[in-house]
This record gives C-alpha cells, sequence and structure tokens, in this order.
C-alpha cells in the first residue's frame, strides 16, 4: 500500500518523497535534482504542468 502523504487536496508528488530529488532555489521554489530518477521526472512534470479545462472551459482537476 502507498504510503504517500497529502500535498493541499492531492496526494504528495512522488518527487518529493526523496529529499534528493529535489532543492529550493533562492526564490523558495522547487526545482528537481539532476540526479533524479525519471519516476520523479515525470512526476514532476505532472505536478507542475497547467490543469487542462473541461468541456465547458472550467479546471477542476488540480
Amino acid at each position: 500500500m502507498e504510503k504517500r502523504q497529502m500535498c493541499g487536496d492531492r496526494k504528495m508528488p512522488y518527487f518529493l518523497t526523496n529529499p534528493k530529488w529535489y532543492y529550493r532555489d533562492k526564490y523558495g521554489g522547487l526545482r528537481l535534482a539532476k540526479d533524479a530518477p525519471p519516476e520523479a521526472r515525470k512526476s514532476y512534470e505532472e505536478f507542475f504542468k497547467d490543469p487542462e479545462p473541461d468541456e465547458n472551459g472550467r479546471v477542476t482537476e488540480y
């Protein structure tokens, strides 16, 4: 069973499960470490992608 914590109203992204895979830049933003594995890279991209609007133009996914 997966034991990731919640991050706001969704599960903590996979890339945040290992502190070696990310760091905070000088502005406090999250950045992916160069040695992060492919699964962590995919998780990072999914986490920061813009949500797509539904057929009515509303954004319902976060």
